[in-house]
């Protein structure tokens, strides 16, 4: 993810959504999906929503925004998620450079 000169952040737009997920976790997360799907839905419309609040009051200062622009985020989500908060905690583990790049790909995968 990067922000432009306006503070709006963008991703890099994946054709697999998985690239940001390990086998371990999509697998995980399949099994969630199974069990507790609306639940895995409102975490990420949550944690989607507490993302752009806190970075609206976190704006990087000092970093090269260029050096990300059109980056795709490497592999974030690798932990098994047994649990809704499992789930939660991993995306908040997700470094802030790279938690909504993780968010979209959840949001594609579970659509």
């Amino acid at each position: 993810m990067w922000i432009d000169d306006q503070g709006v952040c963008h991703t890099v737009a994946l054709p697999d959504p998985t690239t940001l997920m390990s086998t371990v976790f999509r697998d995980s997360l399949d099994r969630l999906l199974a069990t507790s799907g609306e639940a895995v839905a409102e975490v990420l419309g949550t944690e989607e929503a507490r993302f752009y609040k806190d970075r609206a009051r976190t704006r990087p200062d000092g970093t090269d925004e260029a050096e990300f622009v059109r980056v795709a985020a490497p592999e974030v989500l690798t932990d098994s998620v047994g649990t809704i908060d499992d789930l939660r905690s991993q995306i908040r583990r997700v470094d802030c450079r790279w938690r909504l790049d993780a968010l979209v790909a959840l949001d594609d995968y579970v659509s």
